[in-house]
């Protein structure tokens, strides 16, 4: 049934506490899916998951499309979905838009945080209050917008529509088996092309009432009404609302930064109750990553908590701390302070995220994957010729480097072990501008970069990484797999020494490469006999330069990812060691065996650890029956870290296992891992 709409002006002096001020913003994400995708369930999670831990901050939408195949969801209102797909120009299924801007397919959870993460504190000029309630077999909607600055645009429209929260099936409704469906578009309460605003300004104050009648095939105590404020010419989302229960989480700290030895950081928040009746809340750490000897509380003024229970008052805003106390151990933290909803399992909670990391190095900025495994090796390789680094993961950068400036890093060396997409925009910024401060080095390894930014099914081609990839890497992409797997160093280059076979630890894909512009650029690293090159060293104008390498620094033995890590270091005026083996300089405050590495291997693998003290030490191999193969080491070893090859000649392929016992007048400790040979 056609919605009514009435809507009522009333001019009137709005409580002092707005007058002349803006509210909080609450980010609006529209998504484009379809049950007979197959590739669309993951894409669905990413942004249910995030949706999820952000409920308060971020509300969203899931409208249905009519490809591959149309779905029920598409297929019970298919004019209103299509006009969303048409307002967007959306073309291709797994898209999502926010706060109106179209970002393509959810391939990236982290990529959701960056893209939202800016609109989260914006201020908004108008406040929507929305209200629903089932009356016989109509959902009646009131929305009370208030307007809260002058100058208001006056292009500006209201959509209303009704979605259900939830919808759970015995049997997939698509032909992708998924069950579970959240935020599905049901119907606009307004037309879909909006209703003007028309001239609004300070204290103006404008009502809708608005009706639907419930649908048979809707689960209407899962019915939610949610409105929006949009600029057409822009597509811009300036406000937007749900009728369920939302508050909102805020700070003015800093949600990412740089960490200092036996440092106490004190973060404030704020939770705003907008509903007229009071919320009863879990505050709590979520998905907690932090250093054994860091310690993580709450502060309210109940008391310090792990989590605490709380209530919120309408239009209350309640106040509390966290409170972090690092000690002398290097390591990062990552958390979400999350405020949980007790009352109500189906609303999501609402969160914020932090990440702080302390710098082992001033001077070098290591970057890994989000989905590496090789985060030990590295940083091992690293380690064997003195060099210290910071290490964050990919994920953390733009929101470290948001609240923080770059310029104290000289180098970066940046890892990609074949996670896509290799960048974001806000990595690819972060970059050039790095490099634009003049006199500064990055490192960039890694297969697939090049096909990752210039193909058109790559995930990172954009007009920034084109750029950035032949102005600032001075690189041309030639092809997506070398036919020849085997490494070497120019003649005359530094690197001339290199030679190697890559390790197709993943699918093996290295990209061939060529200089962009050889009278600033030239290659270093070469494909054997022939003309294709796997690394390139350029300079740039302002004294900064770049070493880029096609393939990852996983694929290659420690020997010669040691050679090139340590020669770049060398090329960009870092003083390192140029001896190699065990050094005792970094000392650990934790025993930690890491993971063999190649594993698996044929026909040797190295196998290491850290000591936080002088110990002995005795490293066994056992077979999958837990008997003793070899005693591969019993001595007494100096604390710091160490590194042992073994090899598996005479043995055959199988799960073997390696355990350590570490023996040290401040007490014993035994660790153990699997590992496997395949000859």
């Amino acid at each position: 049934m056609k919605s009514n709409i009435k809507y009522i002006w009333i001019l009137l002096l709005i409580a002092s506490q707005i007058l002349n001020a803006q509210t909080q913003k609450m980010v609006l994400i529209e998504e484009f899916t379809n049950a007979n995708c197959n590739s669309c369930p993951s894409n669905d999670a990413n942004i249910n998951k995030f949706v999820g831990s952000n409920w308060g901050n971020v509300i969203s939408l899931q409208y249905h499309t009519w490809w591959p195949i149309a779905d029920p969801f598409y297929s019970i209102n298919p004019n209103e979905n299509n006009s969303r797909v048409n307002y967007y120009g959306i073309s291709t299924i797994q898209n999502y838009a926010v706060d109106g801007l179209v970002k393509g397919a959810a391939t990236n959870p982290y990529l959701l945080t960056t893209q939202t993460l800016d609109r989260f504190f914006l201020q908004s000029p108008i406040k929507i209050n929305i209200n629903s309630s089932i009356t016989g077999n109509n959902v009646d909607v009131i929305v009370e917008l208030l307007g809260l600055t002058s100058n208001i645009p006056s292009n500006l429209k209201l959509r209303v529509a009704l979605i259900e929260r939830k919808r759970i099936y015995q049997t997939a409704p698509g032909t992708n088996n998924v069950k579970e469906f959240n935020n599905i578009f049901r119907k606009f309460l307004t037309d879909t092309t909006g209703t003007n605003l028309g001239d609004f300004s300070l204290n103006d104050v404008k009502l809708f009432n608005l009706s639907q009648q419930i649908i048979s095939s809707w689960e209407s105590n899962e019915l939610a009404a949610v409105a929006w404020i949009q600029d057409d010419e822009t597509k811009e989302v300036i406000q937007s609302a749900i009728s369920t229960p939302t508050i909102n989480l805020k700070t003015s700290e800093k949600l990412a930064e740089f960490l200092s030895k036996n440092q106490s950081v004190t973060k404030t928040y704020s939770l705003t109750n907008y509903n007229s009746s009071p919320i009863q809340l879990r505050l709590m750490f979520d998905t907690l990553n932090l250093p054994t000897n860091w310690d993580l509380k709450l502060s309210t003024d109940l008391g310090v908590f792990d989590s605490v229970d709380i209530t919120v008052n309408p239009n209350d805003v309640y106040n509390f701390n966290v409170n972090l106390v690092v000690d002398t151990s290097f390591g990062f933290t990552s958390f979400l302070v999350k405020a949980k909803y007790i009352s109500d399992a189906n609303t999501p909670s609402v969160s914020l995220p932090f990440f702080g990391v302390m710098k082992n190095s001033e001077d070098v900025l290591l970057v890994t994957d989000n989905k590496s495994i090789y985060d030990s090796v590295f940083l091992t390789t690293f380690n064997s010729f003195g060099l210290s680094v910071t290490h964050i993961k990919q994920q953390y950068l733009s929101l470290l480097f948001t609240y923080n400036r770059s310029s104290n890093f000289k180098s970066i060396f940046w890892l990609n072990s074949w996670d896509f997409p290799t960048f974001i925009k806000n990595d690819i910024n972060f970059l050039i501008q790095f490099l634009d401060m003049g006199n500064k080095n990055l490192f960039i390894a890694g297969q697939d970069i090049g096909w990752d930014i210039n193909s058109d099914a790559g995930t990172s081609n954009f007009y920034e990484s084109r750029t950035f990839y032949s102005s600032y890497l001075n690189s041309r992409f030639v092809s997506d797999l070398s036919t020849n797997d085997t490494i070497i160093g120019v003649s005359g280059s530094p690197y001339s020494n290199i030679t190697d076979k890559l390790n197709p630890v993943h699918f093996y894909s290295p990209d061939v490469i060529y200089p962009f512009d050889s009278d600033t650029s030239k290659g270093i690293i070469k494909y054997l006999n022939s003309d294709n090159y796997a690394g390139i060293l350029n300079s740039l104008p302002n004294n900064s330069k770049t070493i880029y390498v096609s393939f990852g620094m996983e694929q290659v033995t420690e020997n010669t990812r040691s050679a090139i890590l340590r020669e770049s270091a060398n090329q960009f005026g870092i003083p390192v060691k140029i001896e190699e083996g065990s050094f005792t300089d970094i000392i650990p405050d934790n025993f930690e065996l890491y993971q063999n590495y190649p594993n698996p291997f044929n026909p040797s693998t190295k196998i290491s650890f850290m000591l936080p003290h002088n110990s002995r030490v005795k490293l066994e191999i056992f077979n999958s029956l837990g008997e003793l193969v070899k005693t591969e080491l019993e001595k007494e070893l100096t604390r710091g870290f160490h590194s042992v090859e073994f090899s598996g000649n005479g043995l055959s392929s199988g799960i073997y296992i390696y355990r350590i016992s570490v023996f040290s007048n401040f007490g014993n400790f035994s660790n153990a891992k699997k590992f496997i040979l395949l000859k």
